[in-house]
């Protein structure tokens, strides 16, 4: 059922409840043996093991860590296949890698959907300010939600925002210096997407804040599939370290999810923290079997992940998710903050969900 996926929308929307099936085939199992129905009994088994391992592997060790050749295997794959992504004389100077691996960088990273309805501003101020983040991620920023969070996050005084009254405002809040941000496109949806490069301590890296549409029809199934293609891209044609963050409407067990990952030479930071779902928050919100892992912070290049949580719930349907990343050998910034450029990403035509 699960390789079907990519035929067709019902099938793939399937491949992200593995724990309910798991669930469902154990009980199925246990009752199909005590009935003694052996044959069926083992047919129930396979497909409980077929389920059951993807979701194991995530609790397997780890080395948490991202390619370190990741970005210079890219770059070389993009000048070869004349891949889409950020131009070569748009992207910032930068020194070759040291050959003696240098102190790691923690950035401390929160991506959060805070649903654009979602009025209860002081609960949302509460958990954003929790872990003492670098960086937030907003999803779904609505404008008074926006304004209110300019006004409170005085120890964020960088900034790329792209409120909007829909599900698909986007915002970026930074205690590290952002080099040209940019609110593009990546689909025919229309939703925004932000592009920047971030100033960590002279170093940087590209960070990617995105919220795809959600697979509820056939139309913006194919959206969000595009808008995943076109990440990939972006990753792959990378000439530094890329963190991608947000709901992106999918479970790692989606194949396009896994197409992602493989095109965009990205990492799951799940992988090693074992099961952590992220969505709804209202269905017994004590009990993970009801809820999927929708939200990611995915890293290509010179990074190790650290931590990685779930925070508590802020008023929305969707729980923060919070990373701390290991930022190694991150290539220096030569140009200043203010002049310098950002990947130049053309915005695509289509009208916004």
């Amino acid at each position: 059922m699960f390789m079907l996926g990519p035929v067709a929308l019902p099938c793939e929307l399937m491949t992200h409840f593995r724990l309910q099936f798991t669930l469902v085939l154990i009980v199925m199992t246990g009752a199909l043996f005590a009935l003694k129905l052996r044959n069926y009994g083992i047919i129930s088994l396979v497909a409980l093991v077929m389920n059951a391992v993807p979701i194991i592997l995530l609790y397997a060790p780890q080395n948490a860590s991202a390619n370190p050749e990741a970005s210079a295997g890219a770059r070389a794959q993009s000048g070869a296949e004349g891949e889409a992504g950020p131009a070569k004389e748009s992207s910032p100077t930068t020194e070759s890698s040291p050959t003696k691996e240098s102190s790691p960088i923690k950035v401390r990273l929160i991506s959060s959907n805070v649903n654009n309805r979602n009025k209860s501003y002081k609960e949302v101020l509460e958990v954003l300010s929790s872990k003492d983040a670098d960086i937030i991620c907003i999803n779904e920023l609505a404008p008074k939600m926006s304004e209110f969070l300019k006004e409170n996050l005085k120890s964020y005084p960088y900034n790329c925002l792209g409120a909007r009254e829909d599900c698909f405002g986007i915002g970026v809040f930074s205690r590290y210096p952002l080099v040209a941000p940019k609110v593009v496109t990546l689909s025919g949806s229309g939703v925004p997407t932000v592009v920047t490069d971030v100033d960590v301590n002279g170093k940087h890296f590209r960070l990617i804040s995105t919220h795809p549409t959600p697979p509820v029809s056939v139309q913006w199934f194919n959206w969000r599939n595009q808008q995943f293609s076109e990440l990939a891209k972006l990753s792959r044609g990378s000439d530094i370290p890329v963190v991608v963050a947000g709901d992106l409407n999918s479970t790692c067990w989606s194949p396009y999810f896994e197409r992602l990952l493989q095109d965009g030479s990205l990492y799951d930071s799940e992988k090693g923290f074992g099961l952590q779902p992220s969505w709804p928050t209202a269905l017994l919100p004590t009990f993970t079997v009801f809820k999927i892992p929708i939200d990611h912070i995915l890293a290509q290049g010179a990074f190790r992940i650290g931590k990685r949580e779930i925070l508590a719930d802020l008023g929305s349907d969707h729980y923060p998710l919070f990373v701390e990343i290991e930022c190694r050998n991150l290539p220096s910034l030569v140009h200043d903050t203010v002049g310098g450029a950002a990947p130049e990403i053309p915005a695509r035509a289509g009208s916004a969900p």
